[in-house]
């Protein structure tokens, strides 16, 4: 597959998740993980990719809002990272992601100016990242 469109991935998943984020929750919920699925099927010829997007797709349904304890998000956050390793993504992966979505999510209530907008548009673009970096990576 051309690595164009597999580096698009860093910039739909960033569009997806915060398209998601405030709207449509079917967009970060169901397109995204098809997408990475498609396109990791089309890439690889595995369809450990298919897993992955079923499995990315469950967790994207475990809420993390207000009334939440901290512990709670880390645990979702980290796990919107573990979910990738169908598509070969390593497991430190969801430490990485649970360490930067924390740090996003202290940033979020420190200052006014940053909002869960840049949340998600994080974590969408570390996923597409993740998975397209394994897809070009053999």
């Amino acid at each position: 597959m051309n690595r164009d469109i597999i580096w698009a991935l860093v910039g739909i998943g960033a569009a997806c998740w915060a398209i998601g984020g405030a709207g449509p929750k079917w967009v970060r919920r169901y397109l995204w993980p098809s997408i990475l699925g498609i396109v990791g099927l089309l890439s690889t010829g595995s369809w450990l990719s298919v897993l992955g997007a079923a499995c990315l797709s469950g967790v994207l349904h475990l809420g993390y809002g207000e009334g939440t304890s901290t512990a709670w998000r880390v645990i979702v956050w980290s796990l919107y990272g573990f979910a990738l390793i169908p598509f070969g993504v390593p497991w430190w992966f969801g430490l990485i992601t649970a360490g930067i979505l924390t740090g996003c999510w202290w940033l979020s209530r420190t200052y006014n100016w940053i909002t869960w907008k840049w949340w998600e548009l994080t974590a969408g673009a570390l996923q597409g990242f993740a998975v397209a970096q394994r897809l070009l990576s053999g």
